[in-house]
């Protein structure tokens, strides 16, 4: 039999056990909330940040009314200062009366605080004085700003044209009138001698039709302008014409494109006080009408010519002894009815100061006194006034106070102005027939023909006296001298001009023959009579060399003179 493998029974406790507790979970919370959430976070404060710098970075927003919209718009236009964007344009509208519209324009924050009381924005396009505005031809306007201190406003005026800031350095102002500024613009340069010096800074049509010019000199240039200062329009290509001939005075490209002023004072009057502040002056139109303009201190005087004057202008020169000493102020044709013919009355303006005196002695308070007594002695003397021209034909007519040889007795006229007395004379084509007529005439008297044939003789006697070769030649200047004097004769009626071309080399021959001539007589007298009908020799010889006289002295006269051929000689 096999061993007992029957298990023993089990064990029992005598005391019961109680199951223990299950184990209680503990939960801890983390520091930060899930990776999730951190996207939406982050986007919210992106978000914030860029609404902050947006907000930061933009100015203010205001409004300009304008003229006109001249080219602005929506998000393309830029305000720009000192050449830098420091706003746009974000809407455009047309008001109601359509002649303005209202522009939203958002400024930059750096012009917070800078758009105050008196801030000016105006519309900038192209402008040819101001090259660098040209490319807004391609980009359109800009809109510019003068910013002032202060709080931003409800509302702008806006200007249709940039206007002209005050200079920030010392200066007077000046005041200019024109019936007709030109060129002359708001900023516009004022030059003297081609430098710069100022700035006009406005013009003004006023009730009267005349325009106001603002004229700003900087300092120390005002120092230039005196009471007898004169200003013209610079801007401009001058074109005159004088005795010297035509002239064209360019000016510099600014000028011509933007216009300019320019100035100066005349010698006699620079040494008075600098021009007070507001001071009025008239703008002439050009150098030499403003220098050649009668001034405060001109002596005027009248004349009365005939209606053959020619139609004298306001600003024709007046000349003594062929130098300009002033000009014509006004002129009008009169009908006389005592008379019943048309007169042109012209009053003219001399300035004193044109004319110096002799031992350094200047003219006293405004000449009026000392300038009659002038007047007086040159009349006295044949001073008279004629109507000119400083070029024949195609100069402008002027008056001429010339010396005229055997003047009737003549002083000056009293009145208001005095008046001066006339010569007689004409201008234009009239003018010239008669006084080539004239002239033609007094040729045509004289006795060339007689004085030929009584030379002819005479070289025909003189001839047969002796063969000496002195006195050959000096039969051969003497008959040389007589063709010319025939073929100036035969040519008086029909070429004029040619034989006043002639005159002084005739005269010149004629002066010779009568030398070779009397040389001739003084050589053979010693020898006998030269022959029995000589009695008119010594007659002829004095008739040529009178001839000879008058003809030179025409020529002189002419020389000096050219007028005359349209004035006639008196």
């Amino acid at each position: 039999m096999s061993p007992d493998t029957t298990p023993p029974p089990p064990e029992v406790d005598p005391a019961p056990r109680v199951a223990p507790d299950p184990p209680s979970a503990r939960t801890e919370r983390s520091r930060w909330p899930g990776w999730i959430w951190g996207i939406p976070v982050a986007a919210v404060a992106i978000v914030a940040w860029l609404a902050f710098k947006e907000i930061s970075a933009t100015g203010p927003k205001v409004t300009v009314i304008f003229p006109g919209a001249q080219g602005i718009s929506a998000n393309q236009t830029e305000v720009q200062y000192q050449g830098l964007k420091v706003g746009e344009v974000e809407s455009v509208r047309l008001e109601k009366d359509l002649l303005h519209v209202r522009a939203q324009i958002r400024m930059s924050s750096e012009m917070d605080g800078h758009l105050g009381p008196g801030t000016m924005f105006w519309i900038s396009g192209p402008n040819l004085s101001n090259l660098s505005s040209i490319r807004s031809i391609i980009s359109g306007p800009t809109i510019g700003i003068e910013p002032r201190p202060g709080g931003t406003q409800n509302q702008y005026e806006g200007l249709a044209r940039p206007p002209v800031i005050s200079e920030p350095v010392p200066g007077r102002h000046y005041v200019l009138r024109a019936k007709d500024p030109g060129s002359v613009a708001p900023g516009s340069q004022i030059y003297f001698r081609s430098h710069d010096v100022g700035t006009v800074e406005s013009v003004t049509l006023t009730a009267d039709r005349t325009f106001t010019i603002a004229a700003f000199v900087r300092s120390p240039y005002e120092q230039l302008v005196h009471e007898g200062t004169r200003f013209w329009n610079a801007g401009a290509v001058q074109v005159s014409l004088d005795a010297g001939g035509p002239r064209v005075q360019l000016q510099s490209l600014p000028a011509l494109l933007g216009g300019a002023v320019d100035f100066e004072t005349p010698s006699g009057l620079a040494d008075g006080p600098a021009a007070a502040e507001g001071t009025a002056f008239t703008l002439y139109t050009s150098k030499d009408e403003a220098e050649y303009a009668p001034g405060a201190q001109a002596v005027s005087y009248q004349v009365v010519f005939g209606p053959e004057a020619g139609g004298l202008q306001k600003g024709a020169s007046v000349r003594l002894a062929g130098q300009r000493v002033g000009s014509v102020i006004d002129s009008r044709l009169v009908f006389d009815r005592a008379s019943g013919a048309l007169r042109e009355q012209v009053t003219m303006g001399i300035e004193p100061w044109r004319i110096a005196l002799s031992g350094g002695a200047t003219w006293s308070g405004t000449g009026r006194g000392e300038m009659d007594a002038l007047m007086r002695q040159l009349i006295k003397d044949g001073l008279r006034a004629q109507p000119g021209s400083s070029i024949p034909l195609v100069g402008p007519s002027d008056v001429e106070l010339a010396f005229v040889n055997g003047a009737k007795p003549a002083t000056l006229i009293a009145g208001n102005p005095p008046e001066i007395p006339t010569a007689p004379g004409g201008a234009g084509l009239d003018g010239i027939m008669n006084a080539v007529s004239g002239i033609a005439g007094k040729l045509d008297r004289l006795p060339i023909d007689q004085i030929a044939g009584n030379m002819r003789t005479l070289t025909d006697r003189l001839a047969a006296l002796s063969e000496s070769p002195k006195l050959t030649r000096g039969l051969d200047s003497l008959q040389q001298s007589l063709a010319n004097l025939e073929q100036v004769s035969a040519s008086a009626k029909t070429e004029v001009p040619a034989l006043l071309v002639s005159l002084r080399k005739v005269a010149s021959q004629a002066d010779r023959t009568v030398a070779d001539a009397r040389q001739l007589i003084s050589t053979t007298a010693g020898n006998g009579p030269i022959g029995t009908n000589t009695a008119g020799l010594g007659q002829t010889l004095y008739e040529l060399s009178r001839a000879a006289e008058s003809m030179r002295e025409l020529a002189d006269y002419l020389t000096r003179h050219p007028s005359a051929l349209i004035r006639g000689r008196s």
